[in-house]
Order: structure tokens, then sequence, then C-alpha cells
């Protein structure tokens, strides 16, 4: 073989290697806070993390903690890509001493003053940004599960039972005499209700001001469903957009800009491993249910999707699976859409125990694409981690 030719085919083969390398960027993964040691928290199992506009991460360990019923935790960057832990609340649970809840298990959410809300059992909570630290204050004297604001300043959630005991979505409100809760709606378990029971994960919002949420339960097949709370007036009404067959739909829904509903359930799929799906307004008023993506592999797609999805600015949608992947511990994945309506799925990370396993709860984006997201196990002392992924 010649020079010439050798040098030709040399070219052709780095040609090749960079065409493939670019179009399969890739991804960074980091470990930003590994719990366990001390007296810090540990086992997050269904919260994920708030940010703020300064980029602090925001998030609950159900145990660990002072007192070993969990605590609230800030995460702030710093120089050279290190983050500080700081512990801005230890929870108690030995009234009447202390009436603030314990083993908060929902992402928490910041307002627009910078005020952080979040839930534990028998407890919802407020907290104030101080010079130092954050004035902690029980609102609500039940656990209000994941919760989403308003642009006034409501917080949305299951703070109580509801009518039939089956739960309900409740909005609580501030007011010069505390704060005030109102159910939206209440789930029907009683049968040939249409309604589904016991609503799961964090609801979602459209542009329109109606609600978005799943139920694990209830519903035509009680396998539960996809519903819409829709604003009208000073009335919500319930409607069904999809009844489950099977599936277990556990990490509410999100929206993109057009309107379709986006969700996840742990178990459906043709094979049993969980799949993707989408919810498109139809003009008869109906919904029309896609599969976007069934993981077909345990060891290599994952399986068991339960936390919330997000998207990028980009129309990509992003998720974690419980289980499956390389290492049988869990993935972080990628869904971007293709021609002809398909989507392509890619992993973008593996959990392999070392940098955490078995992740539980949803993504948070920031506004340069980097994702958030927490582990219930795993890490360097196997409590869990916060980690960030670049993708």
């Amino acid at each position: 073989m010649g020079p010439k030719l050798l040098r030709t085919l040399l070219a052709a083969f780095l040609a090749v290697l960079f065409t493939v390398t670019s179009a399969q960027p890739a991804t960074k993964y980091k470990i930003l806070h590994g719990f366990g040691k001390g007296k810090d928290g540990g086992g997050i199992f269904f919260a994920g993390v708030a940010l703020d506009r300064e980029g602090n991460v925001y998030g609950v360990t159900q145990g660990g903690g002072a007192y070993g019923f969990g605590m609230v935790f800030e995460l702030t960057p710093g120089p050279r890509g290190k983050w500080t832990e700081t512990i801005l609340h230890n929870f108690c649970r030995h009234p009447p001493h202390c009436m603030d809840g314990s083993s908060p298990s929902a992402t928490p959410a910041l307002d627009a003053q910078g005020d952080l809300y979040g839930t534990a059992v028998g407890a919802t909570f407020q907290m104030t940004p101080r010079p130092k630290g954050r004035a902690f204050k029980v609102i609500w004297g039940r656990d209000g599960g994941d919760l989403i604001l308003d642009a006034k300043g409501n917080l949305y959630g299951g703070f109580t039972l509801g009518k039939y005991d089956s739960g309900a979505v409740g909005e609580l409100s501030p007011t010069p005499h505390g704060w005030k809760e109102k159910d939206l709606y209440s789930f029907c378990r009683v049968p040939g209700c249409p309604d589904g029971v016991e609503g799961e994960g964090p609801l979602a919002w459209d542009a329109a001001g109606n609600l978005y949420g799943v139920t694990q339960q209830g519903g035509k097949y009680n396998g539960g469903l996809v519903f819409q709370l829709e604003h009208v007036g000073d009335k919500w009404k319930d409607h069904v957009l999809h009844n489950f067959v099977d599936g277990d739909p556990l990490g509410g829904v999100v929206l993109d800009a057009a309107g379709n509903v986006y969700g996840s359930t742990s178990q459906g799929g043709k094979y049993y491993n969980g799949d993707v799906f989408m919810l498109s307004p139809q003009k008869d008023g109906t919904w029309k249910y896609t599969e976007l993506y069934d993981f077909p592999d345990y060891m290599k797609n994952g399986a068991g999707p339960i936390g919330q999805m997000v998207f990028d600015k980009a129309g990509n949608l992003y998720g974690a699976t419980s289980g499956g992947g390389k290492y049988g511990l869990g993935t972080v994945f990628e869904l971007s859409p293709a021609s002809g309506g398909k989507w392509t799925h890619r992993v973008l990370h593996a959990f392999q125990f070392e940098d955490g396993e078995i992740p539980y709860a949803g993504l948070t984006i920031d506004g340069q694409g980097n994702l958030y997201g927490t582990t219930s196990e795993g890490g360097p002392n196997n409590y869990g981690v916060v980690y960030q992924i670049t993708p």
C-alpha cells in the first residue's frame, strides 16, 4: 500500500470518526453532593431539586440530619466547580416540642421572591430568606405532596383527602390571617366514578391556566389515568384525558408549547419496562394517545421511569429510569424528536452505585440545559447523591 493511498484512507477514517463523534456528543456527569456523612441527611426517594436564579440547588432528604427525620439543604456553586452544602432545617418529630413534620419526600418549590415551599409528613412549610439562613414556618398542618405555584403565589397540591377520602387537588392561599386551603376537586372511589383515586406526582400548568396530573389508581380500568382540571371562572371542571389498563403512572406530566401532554408509566408498554407517551388535543375535544417510546431492553435502555420529565429549548425530552441500564441501577435518558413522528432514545448516564443508584425523582433543567436530579441510594456514602448532567 503506497503512502498516498494510506493517507487517503486515514483521512476518510478520521472524517467518519469525527462525524460519529459530532452526532453523539460526550455527556458530562458530576456528583454535586454525596449524602450520609456525619449529621448530614440521607435517602432521597421521590424528591427532586429546585433551582434559584443564582444557580443554587435546594432539596430535602427523607432521613438523617440532626434528629434522624430528614432535613432541607442548599447546594451553592463555588470556585473550580466545587459545591458547598448548607443544612437549612432539621426536621424533628417529638410533639409538643416540635411540630414541623418529618421525613419529607416531595420536591420543593420556589416563588418569585425566593421563598422556598415544601411538604413533610404532617406539615406544609415555607422558608423565607434572611441575612443568615432561612426562617422556617409551618403554614398548613398536612402534607401537600409535590407543590407548584401560580403567578399570585398560591400553592397547589394534595392538601386534604377531599369529600370522599380518596384525595383531592387543593389550593393554599396566603391571607392576612394565615394560609387558607380550598379543595378544587375531590377524587371519588365509589364504583362508577369516572375519575381516579389519589393523584400522584406533581401537577402542571398549561398556558390557559388549566391544571394537569395523573392518578395511580382508579379510572375506567382501575389502572390510573391522566386528568385535566379546566379553570372556568371560579370553578374547576375535571376531564379524563386517558385511562390506563395497566402501566402505573407516577411521575406527573409535562406540557410543550403546543399544549401536548407528556408522561410516563413505570410498568406499561409491550415489554412491561415502562413507556413514554404523548396526549394531543383534537378538534372534537378528545385527546389522542401516542406511545413515544417503549423501553425494550432492561439492561440496555433502562426500565421503570417514575419521576417527572423535562424539556430543553430544542424540544428534547429528558427523564430517569429507576432501574435497568448497563449496571441495573437506573439511567438518565434523552428522547429527541425525529422525522415521521418518531423519537430517538439515548442513554445519557447509567448509574453504577459509586455515582448513585435508583433515581426515583424527576429532573430539573437550568437555562444552559444542564440537568439536575437525585438518587435514593449509592454514592460515596451510600445515602444518595445530587447530580448534574450536561447532555
